[in-house]
């Protein structure tokens, strides 16, 4: 190897490792955004009205 390949080649690696550094980041507030519309619709749930009873016996006469 020359000198203008190993530099090539760092230059590469160099620009790959901030390309990945970018995508780690850009996945990371995208799972952030996603948690916080995730907790939106959980609170957003109404707990159930029902009774403790509620499907515990059959009506088989009709």
């Amino acid at each position: 190897m020359d000198v203008t390949q190993i530099a090539a080649l760092a230059t590469s690696l160099t620009q790959t490792q901030q390309a990945d550094s970018l995508n780690i980041a850009m996945e990371k507030k995208a799972l952030d955004i996603q948690k916080t519309a995730a907790a939106g619709l959980i609170a957003q749930l109404q707990p159930s009205s029902t009774t403790a009873t509620l499907g515990q016996t059959v009506n088989t006469m009709a």
